[in-house]
């Protein structure tokens, strides 16, 4: 759990931002803990013509 909130303050403190550059407005990371299953969820905010560009960069992003 401290890897994941560790995970989640460095990315809400910019960590994606070079990789969303000219992409997205903004980004936020939540962590949803549940136990065994504890998940980080990304929303990215980004205007409607900018989203196909996401999905081709969204390869970087699961890296």
């Amino acid at each position: 759990m401290e890897v994941l909130k560790a995970s989640e303050q460095a990315l809400n403190a910019g960590a994606l931002t070079e990789l969303l550059v000219d992409v997205a407005d903004d980004y936020e990371v939540t962590l949803c803990p549940s136990g065994a299953t504890d998940t980080l969820a990304v929303t990215v905010h980004l205007p409607a013509d900018k989203q196909r560009e996401l999905l081709t960069r969204s390869a970087g992003i699961t890296k």
